[in-house]
C-alpha cells in the first residue's frame, strides 16, 4: 500500500502542470524577497544578483507604487537607496570575478551579520523568522515616517519571504528556471 502510494506521489510531482505549478510559485516567492534583497543580504552570486534582477526590481515597484498611488518622494528615496545597494553588490561582484574567487553562481548571499548573534539563528530561523522581522520593522519605520502604502508592500514582502522559506523547506531549494528549461524543451 505505502508503495503504491510513493509511486503515486511520485507520477504527479513529475506531471508538467505540477511543475509548471511550482515554478509560478517558486517565482512569484523569489520575486518578492528580490525587492528588499540588497538590503537583507550581501556576497550574493553572479548569477542570482543581475542586472536582470535589478531591472526585475525597479519595474515592480515602480508598477506597484503606480498602482497604489504611493508618495513619489518615499518611493524615489527607496529606488536611490536600492541603487545604490544593487551598484555596491555589482562592484562586490565584480571584483571577486577579477581576483578569480570560486563563487557559486546562484549563491543567494550571505545573512547581515546581527542575524546571528539572535537566539537559535539557524539557516531556516534567520530565513523564515529574523529577516521577515527585519522587512516588518522597515516596513513600521516607512509607514512612521513616510508614506503606507510603500510600507504595505514591506509587509506584503515579509508575508511573501514566510512562504518563500517554508516553500524552500518543504520542497528544496531548486532552481526555478531549470524546471523552466525543461518544461520547455519536453
Amino acid at each position: 500500500m505505502t508503495d503504491t502510494i510513493n509511486t503515486l506521489g511520485e507520477a504527479v510531482n513529475e506531471m508538467t502542470q505540477v511543475k509548471f505549478a511550482r515554478f509560478v510559485i517558486k517565482f512569484m516567492l523569489d520575486m518578492s524577497f528580490v525587492l528588499v534583497m540588497p538590503f537583507l543580504r550581501r556576497n550574493f552570486g553572479e548569477r542570482f544578483f543581475s542586472i536582470t534582477m535589478i531591472t526585475f526590481m525597479g519595474i515592480a515597484v515602480t508598477a506597484i507604487t503606480t498602482l497604489l498611488n504611493a508618495n513619489g518622494v518615499s518611493v524615489y528615496g527607496y529606488m536611490t537607496i536600492t541603487a545604490c545597494l544593487s551598484i555596491y553588490h555589482l562592484v562586490v561582484i565584480f571584483r571577486r570575478n577579477r581576483k578569480g574567487e570560486e563563487w557559486h553562481a546562484r549563491y543567494e548571499g550571505d545573512f547581515l551579520p546581527f542575524f546571528h548573534f539572535l537566539p537559535k539563528a539557524t539557516y531556516w530561523m534567520i530565513e523564515g523568522l529574523y529577516e521577515p522581522l527585519f522587512v516588518l520593522i522597515m516596513g513600521g519605520i516607512v509607514a512612521y515616517f513616510t508614506d503606507p502604502v510603500l510600507a504595505g508592500v514591506f509587509y506584503t514582502i515579509a508575508i511573501f519571504m514566510v512562504f518563500r522559506s517554508i516553500y524552500h523547506s518543504s520542497f528544496g531549494v531548486r532552481s526555478g528556471w531549470k524546471i523552466f528549461s525543461k518544461l520547455m524543451k519536453s
